[in-house]
């Protein structure tokens, strides 16, 4: 590909990871789109991170994957599972 395209792809990254930030702040949306919005900007950050063939970045970015998919199960899927306390 393209140097051009996988900057493209990266500066997306970036906007998604800040998409994120944004959304981890409010309340009412925070729980929606936080993970969703990390877990795409940081496997974008992985893809240009790839083409520049850079190790340390690319560790970092499947670090930060993983970590956003964690998070979204334990708020999305163990918190759904998990009985209510009155």
């Amino acid at each position: 590909m393209n140097e051009v395209v996988y900057r493209i792809i990266a500066i997306a990254g970036l906007i998604l990871t800040i998409l994120g930030n944004y959304f981890s702040l409010k309340a009412r949306t925070r729980k929606k789109f936080t993970y969703l919005f990390f877990t795409i900007g940081a496997t974008t950050l992985l893809i240009y991170s790839i083409s520049i063939r850079d190790v340390i970045f690319i560790v970092l970015q499947s670090a930060v994957i993983i970590t956003s998919i964690y998070e979204y199960y334990l708020v999305h899927i163990k918190k759904a599972k998990s009985p209510k306390i009155k």
